[in-house]
């Protein structure tokens, strides 16, 4: 599904994040109609992770560029539901993918 315009994906998403190989961790998104954005990750180990930033839309899809590192946003439809995909690469080199859904 190609993203029109960010207020159809503005509000809070949730879901598991995994950062290549093993970690798997909790984390909640929320999309502003203006474009802004506030991650909240919740890290076993190292407790919680913040951020935010703005995002562009570009061909469909959603993207980022922070200080940490940069992420591409798409839109899918999984058994009826909307599921927002995310993959990031941090400045370190590490991948991220996340499936979002909307939470209540």
């Amino acid at each position: 599904m190609l993203i029109s315009d960010i207020k159809t994906v503005a509000g809070k998403w949730q879901g598991m994040v995994i950062r290549e190989p093993f970690q798997r961790d909790w984390a909640e998104l929320t999309i502003h109609e203006d474009g802004h954005f506030e991650y909240v990750s919740h890290r076993d180990y190292l407790g919680i992770a913040k951020g935010g930033g703005m995002l562009k839309l570009t061909d469909g899809k959603l993207t980022s560029e922070t200080e940490r590192g940069h992420a591409t946003y798409s839109l899918m439809e999984r058994d009826g539901q909307r599921v927002l995909m995310v993959e990031a690469l941090s400045k370190q080199g590490l991948r991220y993918t996340a499936e979002l859904s909307p939470s209540e």
